[in-house]
């Protein structure tokens, strides 16, 4: 069981070209920036540096075949034409600055040297370039024209003869008063090309960048990306959601709740819970659920689905009891504690499959060329004992929080889904599952 459909799997194929031109041109931007400045440096890498950005390009390109050939699966060829058309006016404003990138080695070593007025020409073609990326306005898709994650139909339980579709259905923002949602594919692996052009073309041609371009480029290229990091995050959890990283799960749960859920009766199926099967034996008796929980990235699409499967015991059929199992009559909400951590998890995978880890790493560095301070760890991506394991563990001991009992608790709370090793299981290997 998962979200494992032809939706959710083309969404995924399509932000995965994404985050790869993303990561390429995010590695550019640190190349660029640590050799920008110093005399000789960018030209001493320049190779390096035009290899990359062929590189981007072509991952740029990627991202549009791959919007065309995925949306043509999904029968929706008209709406896969109006995106790739609008995004492919976008190359027209890198081409002059890609230009003043390839001939940065001639014109250092024009005879005689370039002015100062003729450097600044060039520079500013990477300017311009970077500021029609800017705009709120290019970084919006109409809702019509998109395709959303969904499970509609993937899990469907049938109560007295009717059938009810027990899935998320889908996950989509919430248009503005134009119709209109945001939308980062290709615009943001775009932008941040568009970036290390220019870091790389006045990185070599003016040994004043950061006094000449700090507060004018640099800073607010860092607040551009920032925002647009917290949009696709948005606030997972919140309540009300809030667009962007959005967790799937059903609601608190126990043993006397899950057996409830799977009891469920009513001609239109009431009391069923979204997110959860119930799972039968060969007699047609129900012993357990599968409940599907994950995230999802709601502009995007990305998602990182799971199943967790647990039988209950009380009900006819239920199969042994074990580390899988939990009673009928059970309050113990540790089983869900433990399916927070399992959950967040999810959140962070999707959080690294867009891209954003390297984006925050950007922001960093482009924040220290300015002397501005970094942003603060823990990354999204990074698991914070206080943060993310001890509230739902909810694990403690007279002399505080004991990492022996944390790990205890994870390893032995149902269901049995951690790697079995024979002296230690690292708490890697406990929260990357």
């Amino acid at each position: 069981m998962g979200a494992t459909g032809n939706t959710a799997a083309l969404l995924n194929d399509i932000v995965g070209k994404n985050s790869a031109a993303i990561n390429t041109a995010s590695d550019l931007i640190g190349t660029a920036a640590d050799f920008s400045g110093a005399i000789g440096g960018i030209l001493s890498v320049i190779g390096l540096l035009l290899n990359r950005g062929n590189q981007t390009q072509a991952e740029l390109q990627d991202i549009l075949n791959t919007i065309q050939s995925d949306f043509q699966q999904l029968g929706a060829q008209i709406k896969a034409g109006d995106i790739v058309q609008r995004l492919t006016n976008l190359v027209n404003d890198l081409s002059d600055a890609e230009s003043a990138s390839q001939n940065l080695t001639a014109e250092a070593e024009s005879q005689p040297p370039l002015t100062d007025a003729e450097r600044i020409v060039q520079i500013e073609k990477c300017t311009t370039a970077l500021n029609a990326l800017s705009p709120p306005v290019l970084w919006a898709l109409p809702f019509n024209d998109q395709i959303f994650w969904t499970d509609q139909g993937e899990y469907l339980v049938t109560v007295h003869s009717v059938t009810v579709d027990v899935g998320y259905g889908q996950q989509a923002p919430s248009a503005d008063s134009n119709g209109l949602v945001f939308s980062y594919l290709y615009v943001l692996p775009a932008y941040l090309y568009a970036l290390s052009l220019f870091l790389t073309v006045a990185g070599a041609l003016d040994s004043n960048l950061i006094s000449d371009y700090g507060d004018s480029v640099i800073r607010p290229a860092a607040d551009l990306l920032k925002a647009r990091h917290d949009e696709i995050v948005g606030q997972p959890g919140a309540e009300p959601p809030v667009d962007g990283i959005t967790l799937l799960s059903p609601g608190a749960w126990d043993g006397t709740t899950l057996a409830l859920w799977v009891r469920a009766t009513g001609e239109e199926g009431a009391g069923l819970e979204p997110g959860v099967v119930p799972t039968t034996d060969p007699q047609g008796y129900a012993w357990g659920v599968q409940i599907e929980y994950g995230a999802v990235d709601m502009f995007g699409g990305d998602s990182s689905m799971a199943t967790y499967t647990i039988s209950l015991q009380g009900l006819p059929g239920s199969p042994p009891p074990g580390l899988n199992s939990v009673s009928t009559s059970s309050t113990d909400p540790t089983p869900y504690h433990k399916f927070q951590i399992r959950l967040l998890k999810r959140a962070k995978d999707v959080y690294q499959g867009v891209g954003l880890l390297n984006v925050w790493g950007t922001i960093n560095q482009l924040s220290g060329l300015v002397g501005d301070a970094p942003l603060p760890r823990p990354t999204f991506a990074d698991w914070s004992f206080r943060r993310d394991i001890v509230g739902p563990a909810n694990v403690s001991t007279p002399t505080g929080t004991s990492l022996l009992a944390i790990a205890s608790f994870i390893k032995n709370t149902p269901p049995a889904d951690t790697p079995s090793k024979t002296l230690w299981t690292s708490f890697r290997d406990l929260l990357e599952v």
